[in-house]
């Protein structure tokens, strides 16, 4: 799970224009399994941390992103 947060936290540092919310959204979704997390999503982060709706959906993307570069780490 350390290596997740570092990928997740690497990915935060290459996006500038992200709130301390959307990081936080971005980590509770890199951090909870897709089975596990609320749905639908972009509504149940706007209420969790007070996102709005393009806020949410860029937590979603650097979740993605996060994800998708921790299975292809070398």
């Amino acid at each position: 799970m350390a290596a997740r947060s570092r990928e997740l936290t690497r990915e935060r540092d290459e996006v500038d224009t992200v709130s301390a919310a959307v990081a936080e959204a971005a980590q509770f979704l890199f951090d909870t399994s897709i089975e596990d997390q609320p749905r639908p999503i972009i509504p149940a982060l706007k209420a969790r941390f007070g996102l709005s709706a393009n806020e949410a959906c860029k937590a979603v993307g650097l979740a993605n992103i996060a994800r998708h570069d921790a299975r292809h780490a070398a």
